[in-house]
């Protein structure tokens, strides 16, 4: 399984789009996506709280603790056996994890 971590903050116009490209993924693994809402005063929050995937955890700190700590929280919630990040405001290409698979397994790093 892979964990994709998104820490998002005021990012209300940008974050379904983020969501979308992560859940479009040409990967034939498990995915999960993890998005860390660091205090967002926009309505980041409400456009999450609306996104029908089970394969999205959504959390809403109370107190803004920052880009590492909105980081070490997604790793303690998530359950795969590799992480990846990316930022609220990026569009993944479709072959975003499939291609870097493959980088991993010609280096021999996953073998």
């Amino acid at each position: 399984m892979v964990s994709v971590i998104v820490v998002t903050y005021n990012r209300e116009l940008f974050i379904k789009e983020c969501l979308n490209s992560i859940l479009s993924q040409d990967f034939e693994g498990e995915l999960e996506a993890i998005v860390i809402d660091n205090c967002s005063s926009d309505s980041t929050a409400e456009v999450l709280k609306n996104t029908p995937d089970p394969r999205v955890k959504f959390i809403v700190n109370k107190t803004r603790v920052g880009l590492s700590g909105c980081k070490n929280l997604g790793l303690r919630l998530s359950h795969g056996n590799i992480i990846a990040f990316t930022d609220d405001d990026c569009l993944v290409s479709k072959n975003w994890l499939k291609n870097y698979f493959r980088i991993k397994i010609k280096e021999n790093k996953y073998n």
